[in-house]
């Protein structure tokens, strides 16, 4: 996620990851927040099975006052967390 954005972890949340920071060109700032799936043993612990935790996607959100820029940094994310699994 640093990699792919000018951006530092923040905070310690058990159900997502936020990271923030700002554009270098025009100091936008920016706000990402990232939702793993649950995990298997809270999916078995549901009644669903371990298979349906592997197919869960992770949710992305990019939250930036420029809609172009968070636009931008969204699709730039979804490509780098594609090419990672």
């Amino acid at each position: 996620m640093t990699e792919t954005a000018n951006v530092a972890r923040i905070g310690d949340d058990e159900d997502s990851l936020r990271f923030a920071g700002q554009t270098l060109s025009s100091a936008t700032l920016v706000l990402i927040t990232v939702t793993p799936p649950a995990t298997a043993a809270e999916v078995a612990a549901e009644g669903a099975t371990v298979a349906a935790a592997e197919g869960a996607t992770v949710s992305v959100v990019v939250n930036c006052e420029k809609m172009v820029v968070g636009n931008m940094l969204l699709r730039d994310l979804k490509i780098r967390l594609a090419a990672s699994t």
